[in-house]
């Protein structure tokens, strides 16, 4: 009858304890991988500001050389380019601008997960080991009485 007892009292701790490790493991796959997401987009929203004010130096340079010699078409033609590019660049920087802050977004929220399984596992996981201990002890116990 005791092992009987034994057995499924420890079966349903150990289960418990697994479900917390994995809710662990899970939450922080999920983490590491927003935070990835997050990184990326976050660089590709630097690389597309760089490129920006690149192009937007190159522009004024241009307009400075027409200043000097007027009605030079090369020149004219680089400023009408620097120009789409500049449209196109703004627009890319304003896409990576929010995909950074959704993916920022994610990862706060994927982080505040991590750290409340963290906490779970603290609370709930010494205390399951602790009672899966004192059942063994017990079963020992047990054991020594009735040989």
């Amino acid at each position: 009858m005791y092992e009987v007892h034994y057995t499924k009292d420890s079966g349903k701790m150990v289960t418990k304890a697994e479900a917390l490790w994995e809710k662990v493991y899970t939450n922080r796959t999920n983490m590491l991988w927003s935070k990835e997401e997050y990184l990326s987009s976050m660089h590709t929203y630097k690389m597309l500001t760089n490129k920006m004010e690149i192009t937007e130096l190159k522009k004024k340079k241009e307009e400075q050389k027409l200043k000097t010699n007027e009605y030079d078409e090369e020149i004219i033609r680089q400023i009408e380019a620097n120009e789409i590019i500049l449209t196109n660049l703004q627009d890319g920087v304003e896409r990576a601008k929010q995909n950074s802050k959704a993916a920022e977004n994610t990862y706060k929220r994927t982080l505040d997960n991590m750290n409340s399984s963290v906490d779970d596992f603290h609370s709930e996981f010494k205390p399951i080991l602790n009672k899966i201990q004192d059942s063994d002890q017990d079963q020992i116990e047990f054991m020594k009485i009735n040989l």
